[in-house]
This record gives C-alpha cells, sequence and structure tokens, in this order.
C-alpha cells in the first residue's frame, strides 16, 4: 500500500514542521496538538489510505506520495496493526527514515512517548 495525499496538501505534508502520523482507532488524538507540532491522520479507502491534517475531511482523488515526508517523529497507533501496512511501505522507500511506532489506546497515553 502506497499511502495517498491530496495535492493541495503535498506542500505541507513535506514542509519540514515536525509532524506525528495519528493511525485509525485513537481515540482522543487532539491531546496531541503541542505547539509547532503538526498532526497527520490516516484515513482507510478502497485500496489505499489517504494521510491529511487532523480535523480537515479528505475529499477527491490522492496521489500517491512521492517519497517517505521527513520530520516525521512517530507513528501513534492503538494496536500494531494498525501502522503494519504503513511501516511496511516505509521501510521500502526509506528505511532509514522510518518513524517510530508509538503504540498508545488515546492521546493522552501517548504524550509521555
Amino acid at each position: 500500500m502506497t499511502p495517498e495525499v491530496a495535492p493541495a496538501w503535498l506542500a505541507a505534508l513535506f514542509d519540514g514542521r515536525p509532524k506525528l502520523l495519528l493511525l485509525p482507532g485513537l481515540a482522543q488524538p487532539e491531546a496531541l496538538a503541542l505547539p509547532g507540532l503538526a498532526l497527520w491522520s490516516l484515513r482507510p479507502r478502497e485500496g489505499s489510505a489517504l494521510l491529511h491534517p487532523l480535523g480537515e475531511l479528505p475529499e477527491g482523488a490522492g496521489v500517491p506520495l512521492p517519497a517517505a515526508p521527513g520530520q516525521v517523529l512517530g507513528l501513534v497507533a492503538p494496536k500494531p496493526e494498525a501502522a503494519a501496512a504503513l511501516l511496511a511501505w516505509w521501510q521500502e522507500a526509506a528505511p532509514e527514515a522510518a518513524p517510530p511506532l508509538i503504540l498508545a489506546p488515546d492521546g493522552p497515553a501517548a504524550l509521555p512517548a
């Protein structure tokens, strides 16, 4: 699975700001909204998954990511299975830059990590 992003959000995903990628099933993700940290969600779609800023509803078609985005501090997921496909893609696209997996049922539980 190659993750996708809407063309309008491509520049923001690659803007160099530190970010967390939040995986499906994570409760209370807004608890991770810290100054200077961008939060992105992964929304499964038929045959793919779309990355989008937290709180923004993805619309329209996405384009496959041309490369792994930089400055991703971690993937936050409630279960390892939620991140398996994205981590597998990252290991192929940029193994030296694969972000750590932070397992937490909700945003507050992920804060210490």
